[in-house]
C-alpha cells in the first residue's frame, strides 16, 4: 500500500506531465530548418573551331569538364569526332567534318607541342575538306594554354602530305598555316599573309571567323589586317566587324610581346567605350599573325 506522500507525488507528476502533452499538441514546437546556400559552379568552357553555315572554319565554345591539358585535349577531340558523346552537345548551327569511324589512337603533350595519333579514317568521306580537317584540328588544340605547336600522326606516322589533294605539310604545324584562306595576290612581288577575325552570328549569338588574306602590299601587316576588318578591300555579306567606317589606324608600336595601337576617336561607341566584338575582333587577329600575348588599344590592355 502507497504511502500518502508517495501518493501525493505520483498525482503531482502525472498531473505536470498531462500540463506537458497539453502544451505540445497546443503550442507544437517549431522546427528547426537550416539554412541551405545553393552554389553555382560556373561552366568551364574552351574555344573550339567548328564548321558553320558557310563552310568557314569558326571560332564558337563549348563547355568541357576535364583540367588536365591531356585531358582538355582528348575532350576537344572528341567534340570534332562527328557521332560521339560529346558532339552532340556542339553549338546549334555547327558541325566537323571529321568522320565518325575516326578514332583516337594516342596523345601526347611535351612542353608546347602536342602529339596526336589518328587511325586512317581521319579524312574518310570528306573529299575537298580535308585542310578545313587540319585547320580545326591545329587551331582547337592551340587554344588550350601552353600549346603552341601540332604534330598529327596516322597510325603512329606523321601526316606530312594532305591526301587527296597531294599538298605537302610541314611535320609540325602551327597556326602559320592559316586558315580559311583567301588569296588576293596578283603577282609574288611584296606578298605577305595575315588573320583578321570577322564576326557572324546564328541564334542571336555571336562568333568569330578567321580569315587569313595573302594579299600584295608593301604596309606593315598591322595596317594590313585593318584595312581588311574595315572592309576597305574585301566584301563578303558573311563576314562583318563592329568597326566604324572613318576608323583609323593613327600609330603603333610593336614589342618583343606586345603590340600598342593607336585609333582616332571612332574605335569607340557612343558610351566612349570600345565594343567588345571590335576590341577581341582586332586582338584575335593581332596574336594569331604577330604571336605576342599583350595588345593595348587606345591604352586599354587585352590580353
Amino acid at each position: 500500500m502507497l504511502k500518502k506522500g508517495s501518493f501525493r507525488r505520483i498525482i503531482v507528476a502525472s498531473f505536470a506531465l498531462i500540463i506537458v502533452l497539453v502544451s505540445i499538441y497546443i503550442f507544437p514546437k517549431n522546427e528547426i530548418k537550416v539554412p541551405t546556400k545553393t552554389i553555382y559552379k560556373k561552366a568551364k568552357t574552351s574555344a573550339i573551331y567548328l564548321i558553320d553555315k558557310n563552310n568557314y572554319v569558326s571560332r564558337t565554345y563549348i563547355n568541357i569538364n576535364k583540367e588536365s591539358k591531356e585531358n582538355i585535349a582528348k575532350e576537344l577531340i572528341e567534340a570534332l569526332i562527328n557521332g560521339s558523346n560529346k558532339n552532340k552537345y556542339l553549338p546549334l548551327g555547327f558541325t566537323s567534318y571529321i568522320s565518325n569511324s575516326t578514332t583516337l589512337n594516342g596523345l601526347k603533350i611535351e612542353n608546347d607541342l602536342i602529339t596526336i595519333d589518328f587511325n586512317d579514317n581521319l579524312f574518310k568521306n570528306n573529299e575537298g575538306h580535308e585542310e578545313k580537317i587540319i585547320e580545326s584540328i591545329v587551331y582547337t588544340l592551340t587554344e588550350i594554354d601552353g600549346i603552341n605547336r601540332v604534330k598529327i600522326l596516322i597510325n603512329g606516322e606523321p601526316l606530312i602530305r594532305i591526301p587527296n589533294i597531294n599538298k605537302v605539310l610541314p611535320e609540325v604545324l602551327t597556326r602559320d598555316i592559316g586558315i580559311n584562306h583567301k588569296s588576293m595576290i596578283n603577282s609574288f612581288k611584296d606578298t605577305k599573309s595575315v588573320t583578321a577575325y570577322f564576326i557572324n552570328s546564328y541564334n542571336d549569338t555571336n562568333y568569330y571567323i578567321p580569315i587569313t588574306f595573302t594579299v600584295n602590299s608593301e604596309k606593315e601587316k598591322i595596317e594590313v589586317i585593318i584595312n581588311e576588318l574595315s572592309g576597305k578591300d574585301y566584301i563578303d555579306d558573311n563576314l562583318s566587324t563592329y568597326i566604324i567606317a572613318g576608323t583609323e589606324l593613327k600609330n603603333y608600336e610593336i614589342l618583343e610581346n606586345e603590340i600598342n595601337l593607336e585609333f582616332n576617336n571612332l574605335i569607340f561607341n557612343g558610351f566612349n567605350e570600345i565594343d567588345e566584338e571590335v576590341m577581341y575582333g582586332i586582338t584575335y587577329s593581332v596574336k594569331d599573325t604577330y604571336n605576342v600575348d599583350t595588345v593595348r588599344i587606345n591604352n586599354k590592355t587585352i590580353n
